[in-house]
């Protein structure tokens, strides 16, 4: 019952979806069983590979994550997390309030041994091939150690998810050297220069994200989200303004085709084509999309789901960071 467009949007992907799924797999929409039924009324066959849950409380975009968690425990989100800590479902999805996933996921499914903090990490395209960008929103407040995690979890999920070999991490800064950036970043890039298993490349600028200067950007959680943000923004904006610079310079014939080449490059750059970002370092899969997210967005996410838990993620990060015994305590 989360997002923009819900449930609409949650169950015309979950129908979607059902061309990425094994025979045995099957889809839990948990909301209010009432409209979930309304959307899926006349589509013939989704019994076979879709259930109800009832929820019958909804957390707001606008909510506490803390406040909604604790007074609204028969939200949909909160059900959707119960649902998977108690081992009825094997990972969930969710639309809706980020901060209120982030909190009822990191209480109820707990972190992986030995993370201290999850983070959000999130795949940004570019021409030199996919950026992950961690973290982007789980945790504003961090600690040298919570970066140094991010990128050992972040490059686990640049090997096992897009493919990238060994893949090189930036630590996002005010600048290229090592003593620039605050004392958060300068502690960081201490302890991610010590680690020989890591492939650190040093600190990177925000221009370097889509310059190929790195694989894995690593930021806390404020930072992240900022640039998130401004990503999208920026996008939209930039394709818009040239869009309109054709129309204006070469005639409407012209227009037509830039604008054909032009929604092919939004439709690469859209979130809904990645379909959500993975919480890393909670003890189950959980995979945030965003806000807007139409039924492709939504479909795209149950495929990041399948990929997530058929890649071992989790175990892989659980193995990284238990063999490495330079993470301080925090």
């Amino acid at each position: 019952m989360g997002g923009d467009r819900a449930p609409a949007a949650e169950v015309k992907g979950a129908l979607a979806a059902r061309s990425l799924l094994d025979p045995d797999d099957r889809i839990v929409l948990v909301g209010d069983e009432k409209k979930i039924r309304a959307v899926l009324e006349f589509r013939n066959g989704w019994q076979d590979f879709i259930e109800i849950h009832h929820a019958a409380q909804r957390v707001g975009m606008d909510e506490s994550p803390v406040d909604a968690i604790r007074a609204k425990p028969d939200s949909s989100l909160m059900a959707l997390v119960e649902l998977h800590a108690a081992g009825e479902i094997d990972a969930c999805i969710s639309a809706g309030n980020t901060g209120a996933f982030v909190a009822a996921a990191t209480v109820r499914l707990r972190r992986l041994r030995g993370v201290h903090r999850p983070g959000i990490a999130v795949v940004v395209p570019t021409l030199h091939g996919p950026v992950i960008v961690c973290d982007v929103g789980a945790n504003v407040s961090c600690r040298p150690q919570h970066l140094y995690q991010y990128s050992v979890m972040a490059s686990v999920y640049a090997e096992r998810i897009t493919g990238i070999s060994n893949p090189r991490i930036g630590l996002l800064s005010v600048g290229q050297e090592d003593t620039k950036g605050t004392i958060l970043v300068r502690d960081a890039h201490a302890l991610l220069k010590a680690d020989d298993m890591l492939y650190f490349v040093g600190n990177v600028e925000s221009r370097d994200l889509f310059r190929g200067a790195c694989d894995v950007m690593i930021c806390d959680g404020f930072v992240g989200n900022v640039v998130l943000k401004l990503i999208e923004g920026m996008g939209e904006g930039l394709l818009r303004e040239i869009l309109q610079n054709v129309r204006l310079s070469v005639g409407p014939a012209a227009a037509h085709a830039a604008q054909k080449a032009v929604l092919e490059t939004k439709h690469k750059y859209d979130s809904n084509e990645y379909g959500g970002a993975p919480l890393l370092g909670v003890g189950g899969t959980c995979i945030i999309c965003h806000g807007a997210s139409d039924a492709r967005g939504i479909k795209n996410g149950v495929r990041q789901t399948k990929a997530f838990v058929h890649h071992h993620v989790n175990d892989r990060i659980i193995e990284l960071l238990a063999r490495n015994q330079r993470t301080p305590n925090g």
